[in-house]
C-alpha cells in the first residue's frame, strides 16, 4: 500500500513521485498488487490510474460506510470508475 501520510499531492517530476513509481515497479516484479491510499480527488484518481496502481482507497470512491452498506458494495461487481460516478451522483 502506498500512502502519502499527510501529503496530498505528488508533483510529476518530484523525487516523491519517482519513489512511488519505483515502488509500483518493484511490486509488479514481485507479483504484488498495489493500493493507493487516501485517493480523495479526481486528480489523485487519475494519478493512480496513470502510475499503474491496481486499487485505490479513499473518499473519491466512498465515504466510510457501515458494514451492511460496505457488504452491498462488495456484492455488486463494478469498476472503480462506476463506483466513483455512482457515489458522486
Amino acid at each position: 500500500m502506498i500512502t502519502g501520510g499527510k501529503r496530498t499531492h505528488f508533483p510529476p517530476d518530484s523525487e516523491d513521485m519517482a519513489l512511488c513509481e519505483a515502488i509500483i515497479v518493484m511490486a509488479r516484479k514481485l507479483g504484488l498488487k498495489v493500493i493507493a491510499e487516501g485517493v480523495e480527488t479526481e486528480a489523485q484518481y487519475e494519478l493512480r490510474v496513470n502510475t499503474g496502481c491496481d486499487y485505490g482507497q479513499g473518499y473519491q470512491f466512498s465515504k466510510p460506510a457501515p458494514a451492511a452498506e460496505f457488504e452491498l458494495l462488495l456484492t455488486q461487481p463494478q469498476t472503480d470508475q462506476q463506483i466513483v460516478l455512482k457515489l458522486n451522483a
